[in-house]
């Protein structure tokens, strides 16, 4: 009998972050994660050793690009890809030009200090790209991402704190950072009704609220 194809493998990329230095304290992104995995492990079948967690201090703006680095090399065709951020989200100036609004949606970092010093969040630029990346690999991608600016639900109803800090609008000489490779200037991108990531059929995306509110 001929070899049957491998079964699709299952893989997670869990970020949480209460814990920051130089931010408002969160509670419940931890805890979220946590509960996410153990979801994705007792009710869905991802093996322990496919599921990377970045908790607090581990994930740091490197830390978590790499991470994203390690998830596309290492998916294959027509994996199942689950990845789900809570922490901290707000907004930097565009500097390269695709963004109506003039500003990038952003996550943000352990080691970020957003408007107030050095911004090393994570924009939506630099997400779309890894994404593009692995979309090429595989088209079951789910995104979970319960920060402000991320989509189209809101958690003010519930009384938990805000996950938004103040917009960093400082102009692009300001700022210590350089446009991202890569991105397509359009003025009008198609954006689904998050307003937040392209619309594309390769990812599935669960957000927190819209790219304008907070959650």
């Amino acid at each position: 009998m001929p070899d049957l194809p491998a079964a699709p493998a299952r893989r997670a990329l869990l970020i949480g972050i209460d814990a920051y230095p130089r931010l408002k304290q969160l509670s419940g992104c931890v805890n979220d994660v946590r509960l996410m995995r153990a979801i994705l492990q007792e009710n869905f079948g991802f093996a322990a050793e496919r599921i990377a967690q970045l908790e607090n201090e581990m994930a740091t703006r490197e830390a978590i690009l790499a991470a994203f680095d390690a998830l596309i090399a290492a998916t294959g065709q027509d994996d199942i890809v689950v990845i789900h951020y809570a922490g901290h989200g707000s907004q930097m100036t565009d500097l390269e030009g695709d963004e109506p609004s003039g500003y990038d949606s952003t996550i943000m970092p352990f080691d970020t200090e957003g408007w107030q010093g050095d911004n090393r969040d994570i924009t939506d630029d630099e997400i779309g790209l890894k994404l593009e990346a692995l979309g090429t690999k595989t088209s079951y991608i789910t995104l979970v991402f319960d920060s402000c600016h991320s989509g189209t639900i809101t958690r003010d109803a519930s009384g938990a704190n805000s996950r938004s800090v103040p917009p960093d609008r400082r102009p692009a000489s300001e700022l210590n950072r350089k446009p991202v490779a890569g991105v397509i200037r359009a003025a009008t991108r198609s954006a689904g009704p998050s307003g937040w990531m392209p619309m594309t059929e390769k990812y599935v995306l669960i957000a927190g609220c819209r790219d304008e509110e907070t959650s």
